[in-house]
């Protein structure tokens, strides 16, 4: 019942020698003495210094609109969201957590349950946005609790994700 994938990230993200701990080992610089773990997110000397790629703060339903005015056309135009519909670098090997992965333009792209590009972020922890064009939709998925994984290795966000589809496709075949 578990992901097996989660023993290779964790490998990849725990190697001393690896990307994701040479780019922990900068964020240390923040806080007062060295930060041990995770709860540099949470400092607010971190906070504080309002880094745009990393520790954005709101709620799901905020960063949900956020993504929703974006993927209707009121924040990007419709020429750019058709620009960005699809990945620049698709199935490419991610050094710093060890998985294949499609990224570009920001964002990082993942097919969905009906093979549709969704498009958006994993965060720390398990956080999850994604915007899905197609099928109109934006899953949000926020914890208060680090999950062990990310992306798809996430069971509850997998678990909601599959409904929402289930939800779309029983939707489409009643139509």
């Amino acid at each position: 019942m578990y992901d097996t994938k989660i023993a290779t990230i964790g490998w990849h993200v725990l190697d001393p020698r690896g990307y994701f701990a040479k780019g922990l080992d900068n964020m240390r610089l923040f806080g007062k003495g060295p930060v041990k773990d995770f709860t540099l997110y949470n400092n607010p000397d971190t906070r504080i210094a309002g880094q745009p790629g990393v520790n954005g703060v709101g709620s799901a339903r905020g960063l949900a609109l956020l993504h929703q005015l974006t993927m209707d056309g009121t924040l990007l135009s419709k020429e750019m969201i058709q620009k960005i519909s699809e990945p620049l670098f698709p199935n490419e090997f991610d050094h710093s957590i060890g998985e294949i992965l499609s990224k570009g333009y920001g964002f990082m792209y993942t097919r969905s349950p009906t093979g549709s590009w969704q498009i958006g972020h994993m965060g720390v922890g398990g956080q999850i946005v994604r915007f899905d064009p197609e099928n109109d939709i934006v899953l949000c998925y926020l914890t208060n609790a680090f999950k062990a994984g990310s992306s798809e290795h996430v069971f509850t966000y997998n678990r909601l994700q599959k409904k929402v589809y289930d939800i779309i496709r029983n939707k489409k075949m009643t139509e």
